[in-house]
């Protein structure tokens, strides 16, 4: 014996974005820039994943035990250059209607401890790992940063860099990462908590 399909729960857009419950509500998130994705998608990198050459310690500023966060603790006196890898997650290299994520923004969560910090920067750059003669030299995107604070306090700071112009990077072989540089004067540190990579997914 069959069940009914109950057409109600059914959507499809204009677009061709396909609902299966909630009449359509679960889907009103869709992309201004590409329609035949969801503009909400978010992915969160946790400390341990921070690439560093300074290699920062992993550390529990509000306390060692169950459930206390982690963060890396950047050291004084130091010029720290910190990478967040971007993963392109499911990527289709296809030109013409690519899928995967599509970066919008990458922010970064901190806290400055004790006193100001000389300066904090953000950018998000791309470069082929393809074979090539040389090493190819890794391309900026344009983009704005916001909230990039350097006043010592308790409080978090989220410093953002938007991407002017969001894509999906659908060239075979693009490493995709953003780099934060932390200039830490003297009887300073600065505590990273992670970093949240927003923009659209497209899963099909």
């Amino acid at each position: 014996m069959t069940t009914p399909w109950n057409d109600a729960n059914a959507w499809i857009s204009g677009e061709g974005n396909l609902s299966l419950g909630g009449g359509g509500v679960d889907d009103k998130a869709g992309s201004a820039l590409f329609n035949y994705g969801k503009g909400d998608a978010e992915i969160l990198i946790a400390p341990s994943e921070l690439i560093s050459t300074t290699l920062p310690a992993l550390t529990q500023p509000a306390g060692a035990g169950d459930g206390a966060a982690f963060a890396r603790t950047l050291a004084a006196s130091t010029t720290h250059h910190v990478q967040v890898p971007i993963s392109r997650v499911l990527q289709r290299t296809i030109t013409s209607t690519p899928h995967g994520f599509a970066l919008v923004s990458v922010s970064v969560t901190y806290r400055v401890n004790t006193n100001d910090l000389t300066s904090a920067t953000l950018g998000v750059y791309s470069m082929s790992l393809l074979a090539a003669a040389s090493l190819p030299t890794p391309a900026a995107l344009t983009g704005t940063v916001a909230g990039n604070t350097l006043t010592h306090a308790a409080n978090l700071y989220e410093m953002k860099f938007t991407v002017t112009t969001p894509q999906f990077f659908s060239t075979t072989g693009t490493l995709v990462w953003a780099d934060v540089d932390i200039v830490i004067p003297g009887s300073s540190t600065c505590d990273l908590f992670g970093a949240t990579l927003r923009g659209v997914w497209a899963a099909y």
